[in-house]
């Protein structure tokens, strides 16, 4: 029986400002932009989506937070912060 798994790349660069606000870009292996990633802050609901060239802004809740960033579900990554 043959599978096939389907393996996303993508990359994160972050910068925080002093108002615990988190920006970035997620891109894929040939650094093109993963439209509608999903960025979330673990264990709550605060979280958006990458716009079409990829970038997020995101205001964190917590000094300590950590970052979920997923792409369609098939690929999820855990950020500390």
């Amino acid at each position: 029986m043959y599978q096939k798994f389907i393996i996303l790349l993508f990359t994160i660069a972050m910068h925080q400002t002093m108002a615990q606000q988190l920006t970035g870009m997620v891109s894929d292996g040939q650094h093109q932009p993963l439209i509608g990633a999903t960025i979330q802050e673990l264990n709550t609901f605060n979280g958006t989506i990458t716009n079409e060239t990829g970038h997020f802004d995101l205001r964190l809740t917590s000094n300590a937070a950590r970052i979920v960033v997923s792409y369609w579900g098939d690929l999820e990554m855990k950020l500390n912060r």
